[in-house]
């Protein structure tokens, strides 16, 4: 209650509006603290009460990270985090840990990765998601005289990891260093699986 008293810009003695009610609606949303609220009305012979109704967040009790691989570890992902445990969730707090975690694996390469779901139940234990984008596999074209296990074997990224545009870029160094082709295309086209990827290698030889 006290973020929410914090929060409203109106006072007693001063001009009702809609305007005023909405933009007091819109700053106690935006504490973070609290996932409804509504607001009533009592005329009084001095003018009107309004009283804001607050459905706070749960308490938080737990946070579970899934989805991640040895790309990001847990205990890297978990000193992103920052809510706390035993308060109340704040949910600005919360989006802004999942920007960090997904520029964290952005900055590291996995280009793909992203928060697929977030979930608190009424417990309060708080599940965040991953979906790192993982590689379902290849697709070579434009090899005649190259067998495909030759080019295949200079992939830094095997099938089934997530796919990190760091990797790619040795990937494409290591095919042209071979001096078989005159040019070498790497693209990602979609996978069968959501957030997945398979990368198409179009080579022209020499």
């Amino acid at each position: 209650k006290a973020q929410a008293a914090a929060a409203v810009s109106s006072r007693a003695g001063g001009t009702c509006s809609a305007a005023m009610v909405s933009r007091d609606c819109n700053a106690i949303y935006d504490t973070g603290y609290f996932y409804d609220l509504y607001p009533s009305f009592e005329e009084v012979p001095e003018g009107v009460v309004i009283t804001y109704h607050l459905l706070p967040n749960p308490v938080l009790q737990s946070i579970e990270i899934t989805g991640n691989s040895k790309a990001e570890p847990t205990d890297k992902l978990t000193k992103l985090v920052t809510v706390q445990t035993g308060q109340i969730l704040n949910s600005r707090t919360l989006q802004e840990n999942v920007s960090a975690i997904e520029k964290q694996y952005h900055t590291d390469g996995y280009v793909l990765a992203k928060i697929s779901d977030l979930n608190i139940d009424r417990d309060g234990h708080l599940t965040i998601k991953i979906s790192e984008g993982v590689l379902e596999g290849y697709n070579v074209k434009g090899n005649v005289k190259t067998k495909k296990k030759v080019i295949l074997r200079e992939m830094r990224t095997k099938v089934g990891e997530p796919l990190n545009k760091k990797d790619v870029t040795r990937s494409w160094q290591r095919l042209n260093n071979l001096g078989f082709f005159e040019s070498v295309d790497i693209k990602p086209t979609p996978g069968e699986a959501p957030n997945a990827v398979v990368l198409a290698l179009d080579v022209k030889e020499k």
